[in-house]
């Protein structure tokens, strides 16, 4: 069964790819998402299109099937099969209502979320495809998610707060402190994870380190195109506070979270 990780592989790799932009520009026309939807889509708003070519090409069973041009259908239809959850996870289906009457008027996919930032990747945005960076909660504009039923097991709801991506944008070096519990010394063991997503078109170089006030440990490795990775302090030898630190020779997505 597709992971998430797999429809947000292709839906990161459609922007500036050939056939994402319309031709003309402005006109709703020629991208590929309207040949592939058929001749009948040529003029009509297309980023629900967009959305249906990236889940047919990975697995049309995770959305039930569903080929439409209505972003509407997406959020009746994942909610009629049990799909909806309160807050966006990577993975989602993020379906929007600007307040102007409407019932819902856009749709993209969720790659990232940072607290009350969230970056998707929508169709017939500026004409083409793009990726966005949106607030999903306070603004005018009302959000509803639907995370499909994916081959993974699902991050729990309540959980989807701890697992921030700190930097809401593409950089090259972040830190946070972080206390790794010591048994017995704690009512509970926590530990903090450093993690990169590699949107940037090229392979990353990330050196992960773990920086107490008596040693400094760390892990150079290579993170490939549109894949992520994370390391435990833990695991690279911090015990105590301390801070987590991660470098990379290209701008990429950083976060931490705390389990």
């Amino acid at each position: 069964m597709p992971t998430a990780q797999d429809i947000i592989n292709l839906a990161n790799a459609q922007p500036g790819s050939p056939g994402s932009v319309e031709n003309p520009p402005g006109s709703n026309r020629g991208t590929k998402y309207h040949a592939w939807y058929g001749p009948e889509s040529q003029g009509w708003q297309w980023c629900a299109i967009f959305v249906d070519w990236v889940f047919w090409h990975v697995d049309k069973n995770l959305v039930h099937g569903l080929k439409s041009a209505y972003s509407g259908d997406y959020l009746s239809g994942g909610l009629k099969h049990g799909e909806g959850v309160s807050a966006p996870r990577p993975g989602c289906i993020a379906i929007m209502d600007y307040g102007d009457g409407g019932i819902t008027d856009h749709i993209g996919i969720v790659i990232t979320v940072s607290g009350n930032t969230m970056t998707l990747v929508e169709g017939n945005h500026n004409n083409r495809v793009e990726f966005v960076r949106r607030e999903w909660r306070g603004g005018s504009t009302s959000f509803w998610f639907i995370y499909p039923q994916y081959g993974e097991t699902p991050i729990p709801e309540e959980e989807t707060d701890m697992s921030v991506w700190t930097s809401g944008e593409a950089v090259e070096e972040a830190a946070c402190p972080c206390f790794v519990g010591i048994p017995g010394g704690r009512t509970k063991e926590e530990n903090c994870w450093a993690k990169v997503l590699n949107l940037s078109g090229q392979v990353a170089k990330v050196r992960f380190l773990a920086i107490s006030n008596s040693d400094i440990d760390d892990l150079e490795l290579v993170v490939e195109v549109n894949k992520s990775h994370e390391i435990s302090a833990k695991d690279i030898g911090l015990v105590g506070p301390g801070w987590m630190h991660i470098k990379s020779d290209r701008k990429v997505m950083m976060g931490f979270d705390v389990r």
